[in-house]
């Protein structure tokens, strides 16, 4: 079976560098678009970098490379993966010039060579997944709304302070913190629907654009890259 993957990524009008780094097929992008028709097994994913000066996108970059270098089957233990990743990337902060805390988000799609899928996830980047013209989110948002929603009150979610309600509680990277690392196996093989897509996305497309609108977009009779 050939899986199509597209991947693009701007830094868009607002700033200055991009913090955002995208994997596709083993390659990682910094700005601009990647297509890859490939078999499996593969790992897929965004990185949104978190800090100060350029330590976010450093953070992401240096992510994605480690993970770009796995070779992925059913045996291979993600979690422990992903938090020999996040020792890295924090190692790196803490004797790099002006990375000290250096952190990122991880969202990434893994296909064992059973075509067996399985979502990654830490921090607040989305996967979704679009069949049967309708689209649901796979991850869950690891932020501060999300963690008082779990655990809090109506009373504390309603007076979040509009500041803090999307900062994250779990990162790559992080010295104060572990990350919480979500796997999510897809119960459904790829495939049994014509429309069957992932949709992996930072929050410069989460926090702007609607589930609804997303269905719009992904139902159009386009190419996937337009």
């Amino acid at each position: 079976m050939n899986y199509y993957i597209y991947g693009y990524t701007s830094k868009g009008s607002v700033r200055s560098e991009n913090e955002d780094r995208i994997l596709v097929d083993g390659k990682i992008k910094s700005e601009g678009s990647r297509y890859s028709k490939t078999g499996a097994p593969f790992i897929a994913a965004v990185c949104d970098g978190v800090g100060g000066e350029r330590a976010g996108e450093i953070a992401a970059q240096t992510c994605l490379e480690e993970l770009a270098a796995v070779h992925y089957r059913s045996t291979v233990d993600m979690r422990q993966v992903v938090m020999d990743i996040h020792r890295k990337v924090k190692k790196n902060g803490v004797i790099g010039q002006g990375t000290l805390n250096m952190q990122t988000t991880l969202c990434a799609l893994a296909v064992d060579e059973a075509g067996e899928a399985m979502c990654v996830n830490v921090g607040d980047s989305r996967m979704y997944r679009y069949v049967n013209a309708a689209i649901r989110q796979i991850s869950t948002d690891q932020s501060y709304r999300q963690f008082i929603y779990e655990h809090g009150s109506d009373g504390e979610v309603s007076n979040l302070d509009p500041k803090l309600e999307n900062a994250i509680v779990s990162s790559v990277g992080s010295l104060s913190n572990e990350p919480e690392v979500e796997l999510v196996q897809l119960v459904t093989r790829f495939g049994k629907e014509p429309d069957d897509m992932i949709l992996i996305v930072s929050d410069g497309i989460s926090d702007y654009v609607s589930e609804q609108q997303l269905e719009i977009g992904m139902g159009l009779d386009l190419p996937i890259g337009q």
